[in-house]
């Protein structure tokens, strides 16, 4: 590993991924934080720059995949990002969905493949940790063609990828390992109400120290797609210095932006056939990405 160039983080989200860095060699005291656009597939005809990267997989039909220019951008034929979003709602039952959630699921092996959960076992079908990986390596592929990346290759840099303050060893374990085998075996966990933490930090240039003085308490609540978190830090005054810790963690709750699409899916069906349960499998997933639209 070559010495480092850049600061990056890695927002490893059950519904979307973003990416920032910064310049370790800035000479500002506060130097700017940028964030990395992910190039992907836009459509089915499209490929552009986004600010994030869905963190969707799709399995092409083999219709589709005919039309389709498949590259090193497609694994093995599944689809990442936007696109996936977009064709995953025109063709239900072959998306992949909240893989990150499945890390920490405690009835199932991550490295099974289970996705996309509930359909004919004719399909095809990944694990949540192949999901994974995949969604690191297009990460690393987006930073190297990247303006600010100049070529430069993730693996290299200072990595630093969040998960869920909740996330037990088991699936910080196999969130390690997804990162090993994507070629970011170096990258370090954090906690994301701690990066959001950090992040208000540093926004505040300095003055941070003034709003813990007294011992002053912050909660922060971070509501994901897939897990509500929440972390107390507490304020410690050291003579004129001043300094935190964590001092509390809420306990593991699945529940998030996932959980709001589908009760107004749930919501949505019981208007439209006067009652839960009239629709079929396919038809419920594509009202429930329809909802999820809504939502956002």
């Amino acid at each position: 590993m070559s010495e480092p160039q850049f600061a990056v983080g890695i927002d490893l989200g059950t519904t979307n991924c973003v990416m920032a860095a910064v310049d370790l060699k800035a000479s500002a005291r506060f130097p700017e934080i940028t964030d990395i656009p992910v190039h992907q597939r836009l459509n089915e005809d499209e490929k552009g720059d986004s600010t994030r990267l869905p963190s969707f997989l799709y399995s092409p039909t083999e219709r589709q995949s005919e039309h389709l220019v498949l590259d090193a951008d497609d694994p093995d034929g599944w689809v990442i990002g936007e696109a996936a979003v977009e064709m995953g709602r025109r063709v239900p039952g072959r998306l992949v969905t909240s893989a990150k959630s499945w890390l920490c699921h405690p009835r199932i092996n991550p490295s099974d493949a289970i996705l996309p959960w509930d359909e004919s076992e004719e399909m095809r079908k990944i694990s949540p940790l192949q999901a994974t990986i995949w969604i690191l390596e297009h990460l690393k592929k987006a930073w190297k063609v990247s303006e600010f990346g100049k070529g430069t290759d993730l693996s290299d840099q200072v990595v630093t990828v969040t998960l869920p303050a909740s996330f037990d060893q088991s699936a910080r374990q196999w969130t390690l390992e997804a990162c090993q085998k994507s070629g970011l075996g170096h990258a370090k966990l954090l906690e994301e109400p701690q990066a959001a933490f950090y992040a208000w930090i540093t926004l505040r240039k300095g003055r941070w120290g003034e709003a813990l003085k007294g011992g002053r308490r912050i909660l922060v609540c971070d509501v994901g797609g897939g897990t509500s978190d929440f972390s107390l830090m507490q304020g410690l005054e050291e003579g004129e210095n001043f300094n935190f810790e964590r001092v509390a963690v809420g306990a593991h709750l699945l529940l998030g932006g996932d959980n709001v699409d589908l009760a107004l899916a749930h919501f949505a069906e019981s208007k439209l056939s006067g009652k839960r349960g009239k629709l079929n499998a396919s038809q419920w997933h594509l009202l429930a990405q329809l909802a999820r639209k809504a939502k956002e």
